[in-house]
């Protein structure tokens, strides 16, 4: 009796882990979509895990001092740059960078470490070039980050301009594409940790990310964006609450509507039927924990020299300007105008010689005579 009972506990089991569910969300057109609910649902970490970043930072280390690896300590300086050390990292990259100029990733880390100097010019700068070696790489979204740069270029001079502009002025047809959401978070996903409420440019980021999942996706995963744009990065708009309330009004539109059991289809099929901001924000450091830095190498001419760099490794930039070439220019005028008075010299003293000989020869002569 007791392998018979154990035996259709088995077979419950089984049949139950075969069955898969099948997750649906709705578009604002009230159109059910088939989604990825891991996905869906995949938070924004809002910050790093301190104690894991030590970590990692020794495990590095050691290998770099076993391999002398160039893209290790790569990857050190971007732990580095994880633990606000951004300055020691910044060195780092612009040795590397200069060393290994066609390598994509030290291009993208150099202008990344330049943009949290707030060297924006040189942000943009490196993250094109790393664009014009990989234009693939973050599945093709550097060029959001080229425009975050230059919108922040802007700002410095005007700081209306997202009053009546938007980051990435998307198209209609951008607003329904999955490859452009796609883009836009992977973007996000890299800039959260760096960026604490309130900012501005995350705001407008996070809500032309879910304008798109409103058009394409997901009602519920639209209105947890909007809703962190509103609770966590203080954004007190009257459009965030508007889009806020778009989408429930959507909801209630089309609260009747719900996903049909496909024919053969095993398991249930589900309507996400909410989502909850607070569950889309990753705290990786609730305790706040600061950074220690014990037993950790911060010396930036150690870290280079264990993969025979230094930090004279980097080449002066040749800048040609309009001043440096007027100097050139004046020098050289300058050189013209000195030959000009010696020569003219010399023929006032070649000049006076013939003259003082033809004195001379008429005085000699009237003696004679």
């Amino acid at each position: 009796m007791k392998n018979l009972l154990f035996i259709c506990f088995l077979g419950v089991c089984f049949q139950t882990s075969a069955c898969l569910n099948h997750y649906h969300s709705m578009n604002k057109e009230g159109k059910l979509v088939k989604i990825d609910e891991h996905k869906m649902l995949r938070g924004f970490n809002i910050n790093f895990n301190v104690s894991l970043n030590e970590k990692k930072l020794k495990k590095i280390y050691k290998k770099i001092v076993n391999d002398k690896n160039y893209q290790d300590l790569s990857d050190y300086a971007v732990r580095l740059l994880n633990l606000g050390k951004t300055e020691e990292a910044l060195t780092v990259f612009q040795v590397l960078q200069r060393n290994y100029p066609n390598e994509y990733q030290l291009s993208a880390n150099l202008g990344t470490a330049y943009e949290l100097m707030g060297e924006l010019d040189s942000a943009l700068k490196y993250i094109k070039n790393g664009i014009a070696l990989n234009k693939n790489a973050h599945d093709g979204s550097e060029w959001v980050h080229v425009k975050i740069l230059e919108t922040k270029i802007k700002l410095l001079t005007d700081s209306t301009y997202l009053e009546s502009n938007t980051v990435l002025s998307l198209t209609k047809e951008q607003y329904k594409s999955e490859k452009v959401l796609r883009q836009i978070e992977i973007q996000l996903r890299e800039r959260f940790p760096f960026c604490g409420p309130p900012n501005r440019i995350m705001s407008d980021l996070i809500m032309d990310l879910g304008d798109c999942y409103a058009q394409i996706q997901s009602i519920e995963k639209a209105k947890a964006l909007y809703t962190i744009n509103k609770h966590y990065y203080l954004d007190d708009r009257l459009i965030v609450d508007d889009k806020i309330n778009e989408m429930i009004k959507v909801r209630i539109k089309y609260k009747e509507i719900n996903p049909e059991r496909g024919r053969g289809e095993k398991g249930m099929n589900i309507k996400l039927s909410g989502i909850r901001y607070k569950d889309l924000l990753d705290n990786n450091n609730p305790d706040n924990i600061k950074p220690k830095f014990i037993d950790i190498e911060l010396n930036t001419d150690s870290l280079l020299s264990l993969v025979g760099l230094s930090i004279s490794n980097i080449k002066p930039i040749i800048v040609e300007d309009s001043v440096s070439l007027s100097n050139d220019e004046a020098n050289e005028n300058d050189t013209h105008s000195e030959s000009e008075e010696n020569g003219f010299s010399m023929l006032l003293i070649i000049g006076g010689c013939v003259v003082g000989f033809l004195l001379l020869f008429f005085i000699f002569r009237k003696k004679s005579n």
